[in-house]
């Protein structure tokens, strides 16, 4: 990204042999592309990603400013994602599992568990950071503990991730 006149950044692109290309990125409905200008006077597109589902929160209906996604992990077919303003301030983590037929936009997909922190304080903000490796997940809550903020580890049993008490809060 290089910054333009207008404050912003133009997004370019460069041949194997150094040669800067024009770049723009477009998003439609389903499709991020990355078009180009050719040194031919051609346009090229790139398909970036497509939208393949659209992950919501089992009770998004009746949670208003939850900021689902300030946070977004993702390992394999497991994706993390933190909703630091769920629960008047307390936070959650929503964890979401590639469905056996595959991501598909056919229907919204809900989360497989929601992670939260148990007796924890509003404005902990549980969520505002997650992290996936393995069979573990770590959800930051910034506002935790008078704002010092802390850690929380959990651990997937055996099989499938369930609503699961944290196995360990870290704090300084």
């Amino acid at each position: 990204m290089i910054p333009n006149s207008y404050g912003t950044s133009a997004l370019v692109r460069f041949t194997i042999r150094g040669r800067r290309l024009s770049a723009v990125l477009g998003l439609s409905a389903l499709l991020l592309v990355l078009m180009m200008a050719l040194p031919n006077g051609r346009a090229a597109a790139d398909p970036v990603y497509t939208q393949r589902d659209i992950l919501v929160a089992s009770n998004y209906e009746t949670v208003s400013g939850a900021h689902l996604g300030t946070s977004v992990a993702v390992m394999g077919d497991v994706v993390v994602v933190g909703a630091p303003d769920d629960d008047a301030g307390k936070g959650a983590a929503y964890v979401y599992e590639r469905p056996s037929t595959g991501w598909t936009t056919s229907a919204a997909l809900t989360e497989t568990v929601k992670l939260t922190a148990g007796a924890i304080e509003g404005g902990a903000n549980f969520g505002s950071s997650v992290s996936i490796s393995g069979d573990t997940i770590v959800v930051g809550a910034k506002g935790d503990d008078g704002n010092k903020g802390a850690a929380y580890v959990f651990v997937k049993p055996g099989g499938n991730w369930t609503a699961t008490a944290y196995a360990a809060r870290l704090t300084e």
